[in-house]
């Protein structure tokens, strides 16, 4: 032993030799370490990658993120981005279309987007919106498409022209296939009404050759059944949707629609002198209003005017009248340059308001009164008058309440022979801090067979002491046109005036209140 120890002491070869020898092992053992850390280390990286791509809930997500330290993690990141871009790549040199890649894609996008976990260069390698729009086959897929083009908005990648045509292509794809449904349920119309609203995207020739084939399929049971449509619509009284039908027909087949349409229109004419004979206001209405609308001649109009002045009388003297507004206001709408159905909305405004006033008062009479309802120029609505314990009251209806036309305005009371006017004037005037001036008018005007155009004024005017808080100064003051008159001859006038006015009213008590008509029609609110 000792020799072997002097030996390799004296050989400096040999020295260098086992040296380098050792150094081998050693690092021999350093790489062998080494590398089985490295392979263990891709192993969880490529588990924990695989574990992510595949989690499911976003609590997995997180449990495997928080068992990583920052170089892992920043390793596994890399890894999912190498992953995608391979995945995305494997796509782009396929030629075969595959809608199930962007439903895949898409998930994955909005999960490692929650967690920041997209990197800028996988970004770039998505495909954009112009790409997939040029690629995609349109029978198909379109929703797989939404979700990718909702998962690029979500990053922030936006593209609106091309996010537009996609809903477009999206809805045109919903239209015919509700279109095809209304074919096989044989509800035709609706099959024709959903294919009109159809808007195609120009590269979608595969929807565009669809949609052809199934019109023409369409017409020709169309063809098939429409006499029976009709005549289904017809008995049912349903003649919007009866002309609507007929219409859509004789944009396809024009001649065979235009003899359908001039049939119907007979048809159409008998019932509606059948409601008119029976009485039944409504129903005529809404096919004279219907004819009128499909045949725009002389008689169509006159039987729509007669039967909507039926109908809006009805309603009004049935307590409708807020529904008789209504309907004359949008014939007015409809047929703006009809003068006679703007002169007819005049007319029925006066029975309008006729009906309201003998609404209240049949609602509020507890006395013995008399009353008249006169129209005034100016006036939206005419003015009640009311003659109640020996008082001329003035009346206007302002919305759903009834209320004194003095608080509207100056009241004006009007027949054929002279105008009546009340008016209750306040003017306050102040002298100094201590007195104000009060003076209170009471006016009326006369004309026709009484004084023509004389205007009588009361004034009774004083001042208000406000130290010794008394009424002092006192005076009444009558004048007719500006001249000074006695109390008597002003009076007198008034009187005169009153009473004439009374011959015109009429008197309504508990007993004879159903009996004050103005028409027969009346009765029927009764």
């Amino acid at each position: 032993m000792e020799s072997i120890i002097s030996k390799f002491k004296s050989n400096k070869k040999l020295r260098i030799i086992t040296v380098f020898i050792i150094i081998i092992l050693v690092m021999a053992v350093i790489f062998s370490l080494f590398f089985k850390w490295s392979r263990e280390s891709k192993e969880i990286i490529g588990k924990c990658a695989y574990d992510i791509e595949n989690a499911s809930t976003d609590n997995e997500i997180e449990t495997l993120l928080g068992k990583l330290n920052g170089f892992n993690k920043k390793t596994v990141i890399k890894q999912l981005n190498k992953d995608l871009i391979t995945e995305i790549n494997e796509y782009k040199n396929n030629s075969e279309y595959d809608n199930e890649f962007y439903s895949k894609l898409s998930r994955q996008l909005n999960k490692y987007n929650k967690y920041n976990l997209i990197s800028e260069k996988t970004q770039r390698e998505l495909p954009d919106y112009k790409y997939v729009l040029n690629e995609m086959e349109f029978s198909y897929g379109l929703n797989d498409i939404k979700s990718y083009f909702e998962s690029l908005q979500n990053m922030g990648i936006e593209d609106q022209d091309s996010i537009d045509i996609l809903y477009k292509i999206i809805e045109s794809h919903q239209k015919y296939n509700e279109a095809e449904r209304f074919y096989m349920e044989k509800t035709y119309n609706n099959a024709l009404l959903k294919l009109e609203e159809l808007d195609i995207y120009e590269k979608d020739v595969n929807l565009k050759n669809k949609a052809d084939d199934l019109t023409k399929k369409v017409c020709e049971s169309y063809r098939k059944t429409i006499k029976k449509e009709l005549d289904s619509l017809y008995n049912n009284n349903d003649f919007t949707r009866l002309f609507q039908t007929i219409n859509i027909y004789k944009n396809i087949f024009q001649d065979e629609g235009e003899k359908l349409e001039k049939e119907y229109i007979g048809k159409c004419e008998v019932k509606l002198d059948n409601k008119i004979n029976v009485k039944d206001y409504k129903s005529a209405y809404e096919i004279s209003t219907i004819l009128y609308s499909v045949d725009q001649n002389e008689d169509k109009r006159k039987w729509y005017i007669k039967c909507l002045k039926d109908y809006a009388e009805n309603l009004i003297y049935s307590g409708k009248i807020d529904n008789a507004r209504r309907i004359v206001e949008r014939q007015v709408s409809d047929y703006p340059d009809d003068e006679e159905i703007k002169d007819l909305k005049i007319k029925l405004e006066m029975d309008y308001w006729k009906v309201r006033y003998y609404l209240y008062l049949k609602e509020n009479i507890n006395s013995n009164v008399s009353f008249k309802i006169q129209e005034v120029k100016g006036i939206s609505a005419p003015i009640l008058a009311i003659y109640s314990d020996n008082n001329l009251s003035f009346y206007c209806i302002n919305g759903d309440n009834m209320i004194s036309a003095g608080s509207i305005r100056d009241c004006i009371y009007s027949n054929d022979e002279y105008y009546y006017c009340k008016t209750y004037k306040e003017e306050n005037t102040y002298y100094s801090d201590i007195k104000k001036e009060i003076i209170y008018q009471y006016s009326f005007d006369s004309s026709g067979s009484i004084n023509k155009n004389n205007t009588y004024i009361h004034t009774y005017k004083f001042s208000y002491d406000k130290v010794k808080n008394e009424v002092i100064d006192e005076s009444d003051i009558y004048t007719c046109n500006d001249n000074e008159i006695s109390q008597s001859e002003y009076m007198s006038m008034n009187n005169e005036i009153e009473n004439r006015i009374m011959k015109n009213f009429t008197t309504i008590t508990e007993d004879n209140i159903n009996e004050i008509l103005v028409n027969d029609k009346w009765k029927e609110l009764n």
